[in-house]
């Protein structure tokens, strides 16, 4: 995402008195960034590959974790196409300065997000970007 924030003021006239009539000059001010999301939906692997990598451990408790994971694995299974995009957070993007902070917020994100299909063709999940996140980089 790339932010753009403008300021403006308006600078106190020589005489002191503010910018009516007084020859107080205003100063607008912009700064152009760009903010990572924190966390975001990544692209993974297709129907068919998912599908053969699960298929291919012996553990039955591995299959069964991967398939609560990708839920609904199954369907995509001859998709050699589409992809799951699966929820990623990295600490490199967090713009804040606690830690702690940052795990409670991609705790909260990573239980609520899950992995997601998007059948070829289709517009993979947009990242959302916290207001924390925005207002830091502003």
């Amino acid at each position: 995402m790339t932010m753009t924030v403008t300021a403006q003021y308006t600078s106190a006239a020589a005489d002191g008195s503010g910018s009516s009539g007084g020859g107080g000059v205003a100063s607008p001010q912009s700064a152009t960034t760009t903010v990572h999301p924190v966390c975001w939906y990544e692209q993974d692997k297709t129907g068919a590959d998912l599908a053969q990598e699960i298929d291919s451990y012996d553990s039955q408790f591995v299959k069964e974790w991967l398939g609560r994971k990708y839920d609904g694995y199954e369907d995509h299974a001859g998709d050699a196409d589409g992809h799951w995009y699966t929820p990623t957070c990295d600490y490199r993007y967090y713009r804040g300065d606690k830690p702690g902070e940052f795990r409670a917020f991609t705790q909260i994100w990573m239980l609520t997000a899950s992995a997601m299909w998007v059948p070829a063709g289709g517009v993979p999940p947009e990242p959302v970007i916290d207001g924390a996140t925005l207002a830091r980089a502003a």
